[in-house]
């Protein structure tokens, strides 16, 4: 279980990290199979997000630390299509979802060391897990207004079924979580407003890191950065603004955010699970694996394969677009493909359900980045 995992790494008792919630992955899937909905989401605000966090480049701007300024951009592009427009741009919220993160990291470290039989005589003695606490509560309260709006909205209608169900954009934002509501069955503010922290922050934490590679990657490479624009611009001419069927089409651009994942991948260990069966799990080969065992891949081991990549250490941004031109093979090799040799998002049914999404707001950022921006590294 990878649930079972997320909640033993990060202590899912008390950053709720790792439930087990049928309902919000169902909200995930549908939000990807509303994936124009979301891009229409990104597009609408993202020359406010790079406004908010580069300000005004007539002239060269020195970016000194790439992760805190990528997580801006993230936190505001991730939050408008779950809370709307005004939440994702106001600046308590921003700094609460800064707080909670900090919090996070120094609650695990704080409390891991502690024998789990004992924690909760800790739990409400140590500061950085009462912060954590008082974080999450105060997010929860920000959040409230908004998705009770939406919840009494979705009760007047007289609960349409999902399959009635339009996603549009609208100016306020918030389009997601009107796709989420749905999927409880008997859905309240409280359980949606603490599913929704989980989603977003999951959200902005991958995104910032895959964004921040990018932003490394484009500005070391900067060969590519003319014929990357030059193919968005070609896909431009045939299409209505940004969209699915778009983002699909630059496939450069894709080769090249693949790449960056392949060398820089989310995280050095991939298929992360945790063993729950009583039983134990019975390997093919080797011994069985006891109940409660703690189990994990070497993303690195595959990434780095020479028998899956030649030349694995040699950054080629387009190394994935010359294997999509494979007959046959135009439909694999994707930054959201899964296989025995792409496991970054895990494999098969089991894969990451958000990665449609994340991959979706880098796309979208990294084309608004390139035709809007020079970058180069400073000399």
């Amino acid at each position: 279980s990878f649930a079972a995992h997320t909640a033993d790494i990060l202590l899912g008792k008390y950053t709720y990290q790792g439930e087990e919630n049928k309902e919000l992955k169902a909200g995930i899937r549908a939000m990807s199979n509303n994936l124009d909905v979301v891009i229409k989401s990104f597009e609408a605000d993202i020359a406010y997000a790079f406004d908010t966090v580069f300000g005004q480049c007539d002239e060269w701007v020195t970016v000194d630390q790439v992760w805190p300024t990528t997580f801006r951009l993230a936190s505001i592009l991730s939050s408008r299509p779950f809370l709307g427009r005004e939440l994702s741009r106001e600046p308590k919220w921003f700094a609460a979802m800064t707080d909670y993160v900090q919090s996070l990291s120094s609650c695990v470290g704080s409390l891991r060391p502690v024998p789990a039989i004992i924690r909760f005589f800790f739990e409400s003695r140590i500061p950085r897990i009462k912060n954590l606490v008082k974080t999450r509560d105060h997010m929860e309260d920000m959040m409230m207004p908004i998705i009770q709006d939406h919840l009494n909205r979705y009760i007047a209608t007289g609960r349409e079924s999902k399959s009635r169900r339009t996603a549009t954009i609208s100016d306020d934002g918030g389009e997601l979580l009107d796709w989420m509501i749905p999927e409880y069955p008997n859905p309240n503010a409280k359980k949606l407003a603490r599913d929704e922290i989980t989603i977003i922050l999951e959200s902005v934490m991958n995104i910032s890191s895959g964004l921040s590679h990018l932003m490394y990657n484009i500005a070391k490479y900067s060969e590519y950065q003319d014929p990357l624009r030059e193919e968005y611009q070609e896909v431009m001419k045939t299409t209505n603004g940004l969209s699915k069927a778009a983002l699909f089409n630059m496939k450069k651009m894709d080769s090249f955010m693949k790449e960056t994942h392949r060398l820089s991948p989310p995280s050095l260990m991939a298929i992360m699970r945790k063993v729950i069966d009583p039983r134990g799990m019975q390997l093919s080969v080797g011994p069985r694996i006891p109940c409660g065992t703690l189990c994990a891949v070497s993303a690195d081991r595959v990434n780095m394969s020479p028998d899956f990549y030649p030349e694995p250490n040699k950054f080629d941004g387009y190394r994935f677009y010359r294997m999509r031109q494979e007959r046959g093979e135009e439909f694999r090799h994707q930054l959201v493909s899964t296989s025995d040799s792409e496991i970054n998002f895990s494999i098969g049914g089991r894969a990451c359900p958000g990665r449609i999404f994340f991959s979706a707001l880098e796309k979208v950022v990294l084309c608004h980045l390139l035709t809007q921006y020079d970058v180069r590294v400073k000399p």
